[in-house]
């Protein structure tokens, strides 16, 4: 038998077995009756909380971002408005792109190289979902950064060269990790010119 249908039927047995001694005792011992019927509710409810938090997904509307620029040094301010996924990577990446010439002279970040030797699987997917994403200006350099997932966070960058912030394209890419699945990535661009996708893969 499939390990499937017997992990059904222990769970319909969990259920149905403690709420009819619940019914039937609920006359004659209704502290015991009580008991037994709470079972099946509380059953219910990790059931319910494990499909929901495996079908939840965000995009990038739960996100929002602001740029704000004093002279060379920009800063970005970020708050997720909904919840992240549970199952998300734990660190989340900001690429910077900027015309040719204009370098970071400073950043606040993690700069990405640091990690990219440790792994290449992520460093070509990161590069591939930023390609695909329909703000990609292949005109541009692009800097990546990693940053830790969090609630609200904020980072500064300085460059060399004065740059009107509307010509300054940041992306935050989100990835997560659905159990038993790929990585899957979505990104948040702003200064962008087309909407971006709710979610991207390699």
């Amino acid at each position: 038998m499939p390990l499937s249908v017997i992990s059904l039927l222990i769970i319909l047995a969990l259920i149905l077995i403690p709420l009819f001694f619940g019914i039937k005792k609920f006359n004659t011992n209704r502290k015991i009756s009580i008991v037994l019927l709470l079972i099946p509710l509380i059953i219910f409810g990790v059931i319910y909380n494990f499909i929901y938090n495996l079908m939840y997904i965000t995009s990038p509307e739960a996100l929002d971002l602001e740029l704000i620029q004093k002279n060379q040094e920009y800063l970005v301010n970020g708050r997720w408005i909904k919840k992240f996924e549970r199952y998300s990577y734990g660190k989340d990446f900001i690429a910077i792109h900027l015309p040719e010439g204009t370098i970071i002279s400073s950043s606040s970040l993690k700069n990405f190289e640091i990690i990219k030797e440790e792994d290449t699987y992520l460093s070509e997917d990161l590069n591939a979902v930023i390609k695909k994403n329909p703000n990609y200006d292949s005109s541009k350099n692009i800097t990546l950064f990693m940053i830790d997932l969090s609630r609200e966070f904020q980072f500064t960058f300085e460059l060399n060269n004065f740059l009107s912030k509307n010509d300054v394209t940041i992306q935050y890419v989100h990835v997560y990790y659905p159990p038993m699945d790929f990585l899957r990535y979505w990104v948040k661009t702003i200064n962008g010119v087309y909407e971006d996708p709710k979610e991207m893969n390699r």
